[in-house]
């Protein structure tokens, strides 16, 4: 190989080792789970906070949607109850390391809360991303392909943030 040729391909090779690059969430919200944080697409709008019981307004997870193409995605922040296997038909879950961290990404059919009359597509991710073992998690519920990718890149900005308030924006 001639020097050129050596000098173009060292340049490529260093460059797939560095963090250069495009980052494909530019522009995205941050919200708040305990010790981590999710990023949301800009277009995307919070709704509900409490859920209102006779006179008493008891925190809900707080539930973000927004729209991608023909799909739909609604997003659930399980920080004031757990969302758990029982709440799936078809439960599936897979080990993963992300941001150094052990984590789960689970999916199937289910509903976000127990009197839903239906069962949608969900996909989730529970991260471990503090030292006691506290899970961060959340919960999307998606319509249609476009709606599951974007689903999934969503689930993957979760990332470890000890120093957050704990509460969503």
């Amino acid at each position: 190989m001639n020097r050129f040729s050596m000098l173009v391909l060292s340049a490529l090779a260093l460059s797939a080792c560095t963090d250069q690059g495009v980052e494909p969430y530019i522009g995205w919200d941050a919200y708040d789970l305990p010790y981590a944080q999710i990023l949301v697409p800009p277009d995307f709008y919070p709704i509900g906070r409490v859920m209102p019981i006779g006179q008493i307004a008891i925190p809900e997870n707080p539930v973000i949607i927004g729209g991608v193409g023909d799909g739909v995605v609604v997003i659930q922040l399980c920080i004031y109850t757990p969302f758990g296997a029982s709440m799936f038909r078809d439960y599936q879950e897979e080990s993963i390391m992300h941001h150094g961290h052990r984590a789960v990404i689970f999916r199937g059919l289910g509903s976000f809360r127990p009197y839903d009359s239906h069962f949608s597509n969900l996909i989730g991710m529970r991260a471990y991303f503090n030292s006691d073992g506290t899970e961060s998690s959340a919960v999307i519920k998606y319509y249609g392909p476009e709606g599951e990718s974007l689903a999934y890149k969503i689930l993957m900005s979760m990332h470890p943030a000890p120093h957050n308030t704990g509460k969503p924006l």
